[in-house]
C-alpha cells in the first residue's frame, strides 16, 4: 500500500490517491506520526512538480506539511529547492511556521531558495515572515554569505533591499569574513560594486586571519597576466576608491599568526616542565614499592616501604625528587610571568634550571629502578647495569651542557663587544674612512 501511495504521488494520480485512502483511511495519519515505512508522498509529489496533487493532498491532510524528512527537511525545503512557486504558496498557507524549520545542514527554506537562486520563492517566503532571513546557519553563514558563495547576485540584491537591519551586511561568519571578503576572494565584481555602492558595509573589516578585503585581493593576484587578473585589478581599483586599506604584516596580532620560535620554545618548556612536575609528584606521594598496609613494631601503616629498606639512601632520593619537583614549578612560574625571551641572563638561568631538573628526575628514576629490582643473584647485575647507564648518561648530558654553555658564552661576548664598539666608536661625519691604507679610521 505504501508503494502504491508513493507511485501515485510520483505520477500525480489523484484518483489512485483517493482509492488508496478509501481502502486504508489511516495511511496518511501514519505518515504524520512517523510510522510510515515508505517515502513521504508529499515530498515525492513536490520533487516531481505535481502541483495539483500537492494541493489536493494538503486539503485532505494539512499536517503533512509539518512532517520532517531525515534527508530533505520539511516539504517547504523541497519546494524551495525546486523553485515550485505555487507549491510554496500552498505550503505556506497551511503551515507558515515551517518557514523557520531547519534541515540537517541548518538551512531554513529561505536559505535553500537563496542558494538555488529562486527569486520569486524568496519574495513569497519573505511576505510570510522576514525573521528567517536574519537567521544564521550552523556554519555561521548568513543568507548573504550563501548568496555570495553560490553566485546568486539577484537574490543578494533583493535581500539587501528587504532586510530591515542595515548592519546585517557587516555580519561575519565563523572565520570573521564579511560578504565583501568572500566576494573579493571569488572575484565577484558585480556583487562588490553593488555592495559598496548601495550599503554601509565596513570596507576595512578585518577577518580572523588579520586580513582586509584589499589584503585578500593582493594575495590573489596571479603571476601570469590573464583575464582573471584584469578582474582583480578592477576590484582593487574599486576597493581603493571606496577607501580600502591593507594591513602590513607587523600590524597583525601575534596570536593570529604562526607562533614565533620564542613562543614555540616557551610552549615546549611549559609542557616538559608540567610533565616532570607531574612525574615527581606521583613519585613523592606514591613511592616505588608502595606503602605498608599494616602496623607492626618495625613499621607503620601508610609509610613508604622504600624508606625502611633503604634508610640511608631514601632521604637522598626524596631530596632529589623534591628538588626536581620544585624546579619544575619554578620553571612554570617563570614562564607564566613572561620574562624576556632574549635576555642572556634569563636564558642562562632557564638553561641551568632545566639541566638541574632533568638530572634530579633522572636520579630519582635510577634509584627507583634500583630499589625495586630483584635481589640475590639479580641484584649485582642490575646494579652494575644501572650504574654504567647512569654514568654514560651523565657524561653525555654534561658534554651537551658544556657545549651549550660555551656557545652561550661566545654569543654573549660577541654581543657585548658589538655594544661596546657601538657605544664608544664614532665615525667622522665628513670622512668615514682614513686615507691611510684605505682602512676604517678606528
Amino acid at each position: 500500500m505504501e508503494e502504491c501511495l508513493c507511485d501515485a504521488a510520483m505520477r500525480g494520480d489523484l484518483e489512485l490517491l483517493l482509492d488508496i485512502i478509501a481502502r486504508d483511511k489511516y495511511i496518511l495519519d501514519r505518515v504524520v506520526v512517523g510510522i510510515f515505512k515508505g517515502k513521504n508522498p508529499l515530498h515525492v509529489a513536490i520533487s516531481t512538480g505535481q502541483t495539483k496533487f500537492v494541493q489536493n493532498l494538503l486539503e485532505i491532510k494539512p499536517n503533512l506539511a509539518n512532517v520532517l524528512d531525515a534527508e530533505l527537511g520539511a516539504a517547504l525545503h523541497v519546494a524551495s529547492a525546486k523553485g515550485h512557486l505555487d507549491i510554496v504558496k500552498a505550503l505556506v498557507k497551511v503551515s507558515p511556521e515551517t518557514c523557520l524549520a531547519h534541515d540537517r545542514d541548518g538551512n531554513n527554506p529561505l536559505h535553500v531558495a537563496a542558494m538555488k537562486g529562486h527569486v520569486q520563492v524568496i519574495k513569497e517566503l519573505l511576505r510570510t515572515s522576514s525573521v528567517e532571513a536574519q537567521v544564521k546557519v550552523d556554519r555561521g553563514d548568513t543568507i548573504l554569505h550563501l548568496c555570495v558563495k553560490y553566485y546568486q547576485f539577484r537574490c543578494l540584491e533583493l535581500l539587501l533591499k528587504v532586510i530591515p537591519n542595515p548592519n546585517f551586511v557587516n555580519d561575519a561568519d565563523t572565520s570573521g569574513n564579511t560578504i565583501l571578503h568572500l566576494a573579493v576572494h571569488e572575484n565577484q565584481l558585480e556583487i562588490i560594486e553593488h555592495v559598496l555602492g548601495n550599503t554601509k558595509i565596513a570596507v576595512n573589516a578585518i577577518n580572523k586571519c588579520g586580513q582586509t578585503a584589499l589584503d585578500i585581493n593582493s594575495h590573489l593576484v596571479p603571476k601570469n597576466p590573464t583575464d582573471k587578473e584584469d578582474v582583480q585589478v578592477k576590484i582593487r581599483e574599486i576597493l581603493l576608491n571606496a577607501g580600502a586599506v591593507g594591513r602590513e604584516k607587523d600590524t597583525v596580532k601575534d596570536e593570529l599568526l604562526e607562533p614565533s620560535w620564542q613562543t614555540k620554545r616557551r610552549n615546549t618548556f611549559m609542557i616538559v616542565s608540567s610533565l616532570i612536575a607531574t612525574m615527581s609528584y606521583q613519585v613523592g606521594v606514591n613511592p616505588p614499592g608502595g606503602v605498608w598496609l599494616d602496623d607492626s613494631a618495625e613499621h607503620k601503616v601508610g609509610k613508604a616501604i622504600l624508606g625502611y629498606n633503604y634508610p640511608d639512601l631514601y632521604p637522598i632520593f626524596m631530596c632529589f625528587n623534591t628538588i626536581g619537583f620544585l624546579l619544575s614549578l619554578t620553571t612554570i612560574q617563570l614562564l607564566i610571568i613572561t620574562l624576556p625571551e632574549r635576555g642572556w641572563v634569563f636564558r642562562g638561568i632557564q638553561a641551568v634550571i632545566s639541566w638541574c631538573t632533568i638530572m634530579t628526575t633522572a636520579f630519582a628514576y635510577l634509584f627507583s629502578v634500583f630499589a625495586i629490582s630483584p635481589g640475590d643473584k639479580y641484584e649485582r647485575g642490575a646494579s652494575r647495569a644501572i650504574k654504567i647507564t647512569a654514568v654514560l648518561w651523565v657524561a653525555i648530558m654534561s658534554l651537551l651542557f658544556g657545549i651549550q654553555a660555551r656557545q652561550m658564552k661566545i654569543d654573549f661576548c660577541n654581543e657585548r663587544r658589538f655594544r661596546v664598539f657601538q657605544g664608544h666608536h664614532r665615525w667622522p661625519e665628513s670622512n668615514p674612512t682614513s686615507v691611510r691604507g684605505n682602512e676604517p679610521n678606528v
